[in-house]
């Protein structure tokens, strides 16, 4: 089975004013030391441009321009911890509010990624205690959450780790919990826990269709053919559903030995030309993933996909703009959007 990712890539670097100085620095040394680490990085000599950067710092602790460019080298080159470091360094110059804002997001996005490392280098408990700060900087991180929860399975808490999932989605609503929880319950033997789950889900907001296709979509995986049938056959078609639900809804009508009706969905189903299954959409620059990540492999944010069960499979292709310093980094032990048709 594939696996889920949680990475970023990095952002334009934002250039700000330089402080001012209490001693006279050679402007024109460091103009020409930035002219090279650009020419360094551009010729993917990531070291040494460090390097050029560093020596601008040797004279002004507090360039902006400096510290903001040598912390996007460090994400580059996934060296998350001094990236880190170098972003606490920015956070403690005086940044308009506006400012100050995105760049204390930054910071929760690395201490992430510090904690993310760790876990996959096999230090749970450094990983925790990351993920830990990461989800006090910012409650509503996802992936903060959803890291923690990998350790507690890992130590074989998964009653613990879906207690925390449950949780947190009753705080956020966010139905990339429901599939991570669905998987966990399915692995532990439980899948009475994941139907109340989403019952209650589908409870609490009767109008959202999403919940609806969940639901069904589970009922379907667990071959409890009426009730999906009687959840999906609810939801009206609208232009853009994914030839996923149509392939269910023809297999149940075939199952129900409805031939007409089974003709129709697949018809509907062929007229689409890729498929989709449990697509993943970046809310900021709206790139599509096939995969759940931390980190936005486009735009490079954090906490920033959603899950969408009715995208447009028809039209346009997705984008597909990829930063080569930023690749995805699989996460051991989080399961692949599941496949049921």
């Amino acid at each position: 089975m594939a696996r889920q990712s949680l990475s970023r890539r990095a952002e334009p670097v934002r250039s700000y004013p330089p402080p001012s100085k209490g001693r006279s620095i050679d402007e024109h040394n460091i103009d020409v030391l930035f002219a090279l680490a650009r020419d360094l990085e551009a010729a993917k000599r990531f070291e040494e441009a460090l390097q050029a950067l560093q020596e601008i710092l040797r004279f002004d602790a507090a360039n902006l321009t400096a510290l903001i460019r040598k912390r996007e080298l460090y994400i580059r080159l996934e060296q998350w911890l001094e990236a880190m470091e170098i972003q606490h360094r920015i956070l403690k110059s005086r940044l308009p509010e506006q400012d100050q804002v995105t760049e204390a997001g930054v910071l929760v996005g690395l201490t992430y990624e510090v904690g993310r490392q760790l876990l996959e280098r096999g230090h749970p408990e450094k990983a925790r205690r990351y993920f830990r700060s990461a989800m006090k900087r910012d409650k509503a991180f996802l992936p903060a959450y959803i890291g923690l929860s990998e350790i507690l399975i890992h130590e074989g808490k998964t009653k613990n780790a879906a207690e925390i999932l449950e949780k947190v989605y009753g705080r956020t609503g966010n139905i990339i919990l429901l599939h991570r929880l669905e998987e966990l319950y399915l692995e532990m033997g439980e899948p009475s826990e994941i139907i109340r789950v989403y019952q209650e889900a589908a409870q609490r907001h009767p109008q959202d269709p999403a919940l609806k296709f969940y639901l069904g979509k589970l009922y379907y995986r667990l071959e409890m053919v009426d009730e999906a049938f009687d959840v999906l056959s609810t939801l009206e078609a609208p232009q853009d559903q994914t030839s996923d639900f149509h392939k269910i809804m023809a297999n149940l009508y075939l199952r129900k030995h409805h031939m007409e009706e089974a003709v129709d969905e697949l018809k509907k189903a062929l007229g689409f030309r890729k498929r989709v299954v449990v697509p993943y959409v970046c809310t900021r620059c709206r790139q599509e993933s096939s995969d759940w990540s931390g980190r936005c492999q486009a735009c490079g944010l954090w906490n920033t996909y959603v899950a969408l069960p009715w995208v447009d499979a028809s039209g346009t292709d997705t984008h597909d703009h990829h930063n080569e310093g930023a690749r995805a980094i699989p996460y051991q032990g989080i399961a692949s959007p599941f496949e049921t048709v």
